[in-house]
């Protein structure tokens, strides 16, 4: 079952079953609501990055780049106003 968020998939939701299972409704429904629920909780971390009405970096965005960057390695930051 595709995750979907406003119309881009954004991961699929794969579910194996033993050969010869009846798919029932509630299943069926049990496997819609965790794919929109996924697809919420990845805009939300998505959203906790990068602004929505810009598409420009947060702060967080760069100290987590920042911080994984740095780790045994050399690095610089350029800061433009």
């Amino acid at each position: 079952m595709p995750i979907v968020s406003d119309g881009n998939t954004l991961s699929v939701l794969n579910l194996y079953v033993t050969h010869g299972h009846n798919q029932t409704k509630l299943a069926q429904n049990f496997l819609s609501a965790s794919a929109k629920t996924s697809a919420g909780i990845i805009e939300r971390h998505k959203l906790s990055y990068i602004d929505s009405l810009t598409g420009i970096p947060h702060r967080r965005n760069f100290m987590s780049q920042l911080i994984e960057s740095r780790e045994n390695r050399l690095f610089a930051t350029l800061f433009i106003d």
